[in-house]
């Protein structure tokens, strides 16, 4: 073995047994509760303690650079012809597209008119409500519906009414 083997095995060996007793002779002081992060620590610190020992016995300060590369030089002479190549221009077509202005409103503006309507006769429903009276029962006085509420035809004759329209007037 060379020197540079056995100074790495004594220093892994060294930095196992040193975590190994770090680890079983260190004083826990973990309160209730913190068993699980005391032990983290011890771990931590014992890793930290195996990358110094490591940089201490290992000191790789030299640096190993690859060999030089070799470079092989021909004679050999080509002759290069260049020729023009035409190749057809490409097509570009440039569309413009611009949006349909909105439609033109004629001048004017809208009035408010009064107009008579006729509105002929029809027959509608209407709710009669129920009837109800208070009767003894012998103990107090009770609330009964005596009737029930239901719908009736009445006819409503056709009269004239006021409406309101609007109505388009060009100009201003």
């Amino acid at each position: 073995m060379n020197l540079y083997r056995n100074k790495k095995w004594i220093s892994t060996t060294l930095a196992a047994l040193l975590m190994t007793g770090s680890l079983i002779w260190m004083p826990t002081t973990a309160s209730a509760g913190q068993k699980e992060w005391a032990t983290a620590g011890k771990i931590l610190a014992g890793a930290a303690g195996v990358l110094a020992l490591d940089h201490i016995f290992n000191n790789r300060g030299y640096n190993a650079y690859p060999p030089p590369q070799q470079h092989y030089y021909t004679h050999e002479v080509r002759e290069i012809h260049y020729e023009p190549v035409y190749r057809a221009q490409p097509v570009v077509e440039y569309r413009v597209v611009r949006p349909t202005p909105p439609p033109r409103r004629p001048a004017g503006h809208y009035e408010i008119q009064q107009e008579e309507v006729w509105v002929p006769g029809t027959y509608e429903r209407q709710w009669v409500p129920p009837v109800a009276s208070e009767v003894w029962n012998g103990r107090c006085y009770v609330t009964r519906e005596v009737q029930p509420g239901f719908f009736e035809r009445v006819w409503i004759p056709g009269h004239y009414e006021q409406r309101q329209t609007r109505v388009w007037v060009e100009g201003y």
